[in-house]
């Protein structure tokens, strides 16, 4: 449980920077498509992760105060919304290649 845990914080700490570094280049007024694409596709697989530990983990605690249809739903809104992690990474590589141009 610990290492699944740890493996979980670490995959949040890392998204961290990108997180900032695309809220950054966006208060700076640059379109910071790139930055927000990375950031999201990161942000995706550790929320991904992080649930699927919380599941593992703390079933009991979970289920008891979150149905979890509730937490489908909300990871469907997010994906309709904002596209999945590999959507992501593909946009990441599309305005990666166009920059190269």
């Amino acid at each position: 449980m610990k290492h699944q845990l740890a493996d979980a914080r670490t995959r949040l700490e890392f998204t961290r920077p990108a997180l900032y570094r695309a809220a950054w280049t966006l208060s700076q007024g640059a379109p910071g498509r790139h930055d927000t694409a990375m950031a999201k596709s990161l942000a995706s697989d550790a929320a991904d992760l992080a649930a699927k530990v919380a599941l593992q983990v703390h079933v009991h605690r979970l289920h008891v105060g979150v149905r979890p249809s509730t937490l489908a739903e909300a990871g469907v809104v997010a994906v309709l919304v904002l596209g999945d992690a590999p959507t992501q990474r593909a946009r990441v590589l599309e305005l990666a290649l166009a920059a190269r141009d």
